[in-house]
């Protein structure tokens, strides 16, 4: 029976599997596979007395980080506990009444919707190998909505919107507020020319995610990109960075050198391992592979009578989690996707892929 649910919950899966958690090998949560930074972790061991102390107030040091990484004016960033306390907050706080979330997509985008009482849509891409979205349709659309979710990258699909596209609907639609969620971006090669933080508009929000680039899941480190005409106060708390994660954003900016390499390094492993995958004839014939960007991707069955969870049962007994996407909406039951691991855990999954093949003609 497959465990239906969002990426990387090892302790749902270990429990209902009856399987010791550290013998899974994690498919299925996108996080960097070369772990955090040179040095990172032991700046973190090293100043593990920082929970003893109080966060700052105002989150200075966050800010001043992620406005050098950006190279955006502090005043407009406000950083949080990742990004899912923004995606929950900003219906009520935008006074949202019809929302459209361009899918399929993370399902959160739906429930911060229906928590805050707002209605929200879909608008589903061609139904072809690319999943690239219906632009057409998507300008069409957006003025009938007061509020619209746009994933860049897109999470499931990988799909990356052009930037003259993104530009054009926030100009063209001034009384439509887009949301515009980048936290797979950094793992796109030059990610800071690609980002849509750098334009100020009033009615855009961008935000961003530290916590899958760097491997630091647990600390949860966000930020969110306001216009300059919006009053900061309306979304900023006092104390909502911890001092880990301050002292985390210190060092890195003390760093520049080595965090500029580990992003291309990233990137670099990434474009290799993906081919590791996607250029392989004993996979092709079996799969659709759906993107080409990404720390991710997502792949069709090709044999209808293979499911996704078929897959999901098959390899969890082997304690190998995937992501069965059947519970993505305009997705179904012939959709996976699964994440990069090092170089030794991919010959593993590919080996053992081939084998679920072998055994399913």
């Amino acid at each position: 029976m497959s465990v239906l649910m969002h990426g990387g919950n090892l302790k749902d899966i270990s429990s209902k599997m009856n399987i010791n958690i550290k013998d899974l090998k994690d498919f299925s949560s996108n996080l960097n596979p070369l772990g955090p930074p040179e040095g990172l972790l032991d700046y973190l061991r090293d100043n593990i007395n920082d929970l003893l102390v109080l966060p700052e107030y105002d989150s200075q040091a966050a800010s001043g980080f992620f406005s050098e990484l950006m190279n955006i004016d502090t005043d407009r960033i406000v950083p949080g506990n990742g990004t899912t306390e923004f995606i929950r907050r900003l219906p009520n706080t935008l006074k949202a009444e019809k929302a459209l979330i361009l899918g399929p997509t993370y399902s959160d985008y739906e429930k911060s919707c229906l928590l805050n009482s707002v209605k929200p849509d879909y608008i589903y891409p061609c139904k072809d190998l690319s999943f690239k979205p219906d632009y057409d349709l998507i300008e069409k659309k957006v003025s009938d909505y007061d509020l619209v979710f746009i994933c860049n990258p897109n999470n499931p699909t990988g799909y990356l919107f052009e930037k003259d596209f993104l530009k054009d609907l926030c100009m063209k639609n001034p009384d439509t507020f887009f949301i515009i969620d980048e936290t797979y971006l950094p793992f796109e090669e030059n990610f800071e020319k690609v980002s849509m933080s750098s334009f100020n508009y009033d009615n855009l929000i961008v935000l961003f995610s530290l916590s899958k680039i760097f491997t630091l899941p647990g600390l949860r480190l966000g930020f969110m990109v306001l216009p300059s005409a919006v009053n900061k106060n309306i979304y900023d708390l006092p104390w909502k960075v911890s001092a880990p994660a301050a002292g985390v954003c210190s060092y890195l900016n003390n760093n520049k050198t080595i965090v500029s390499d580990f992003f291309k390094k990233t990137s670099d492993f990434i474009k290799k391992e993906k081919k590791f995958f996607t250029e392989d004839e004993s996979l092709i014939q079996h799969f659709n592979f759906i993107n080409e960007n990404n720390i991710y991707t997502l792949a069709k069955l090709k044999d209808e009578k293979i499911s996704s969870d078929t897959m999901f049962d098959f390899f969890i007994r082997k304690n190998i989690v995937l992501r069965d996407c059947s519970n993505i909406k305009g997705l179904g039951n012939r959709y996976i996707r699964f994440s990069f691991k090092n170089h030794e855990d991919n010959i593993l999954l590919k080996e053992e892929l081939i084998q679920f093949f072998k055994g399913n003609k």
